[in-house]
């Protein structure tokens, strides 16, 4: 048997978990406000490689699966929680500590583990719907858009709107 060897690395797009780390390395930059060279040295790659990924991100945001999109989303979630979490703790330990430090992080804290919940059971929903369709950025963005627009539904309950809709469009 003769196998056919294909040059070359293969795409990023095709690796999930090249995907999965350029998503990550998009949010944490554009939504963490990361320096790049702090990207690169917590990822172990070159400044080249860092812009190479954001840049790929920017290119190929509606082409990345929605899975993807939404572990990279949970991830910075997950960071910025336990960001919050040391410093309230951090916050507390000291002196004197602020009373109203103290409850706007906790409020922060709340807030941030409430969306993680639903965006994990979004995360969920998107899981089922892909193993019988292709479900992508593009049609969550879709969904939490005209979700939005619609403007009948309480911004609290938005997502578990859009897991309702996204799982009616499976049936």
């Amino acid at each position: 048997m003769v196998q056919i060897l294909k040059k070359g690395r293969p795409k990023t797009k095709d690796d999930p978990e090249l995907s999965a780390r350029n998503v990550e390395i998009y949010q944490r930059r554009f939504v963490e406000k990361i320096s790049i060279p702090e990207l690169a040295k917590e990822y172990n790659l070159s400044r080249k490689q860092i812009e190479r990924c954001l840049k790929f991100v920017g290119d190929e945001i509606g082409s990345v699966p929605g899975k993807v999109a939404l572990e990279g989303s949970i991830f910075n979630l997950e960071s910025r929680l336990r960001d919050l979490i040391k410093l309230r703790t951090t916050e507390i330990k000291r002196k004197n500590p602020s009373v109203r430090s103290v409850c706007e992080i906790n409020k922060e804290v709340r807030c941030d583990e409430e969306v993680l919940l639903k965006l994990q059971g979004l995360l969920k929903e998107v899981i089922k719907i892909e193993t019988t369709e292709d479900v992508g950025v593009k049609d969550i963005v879709k969904v939490l858009a005209d979700i939005e627009e619609a403007g009948n539904v309480p911004k609290d309950k938005v997502v578990d709107v859009a897991i309702g809709v996204l799982t009616s469009k499976k049936n």
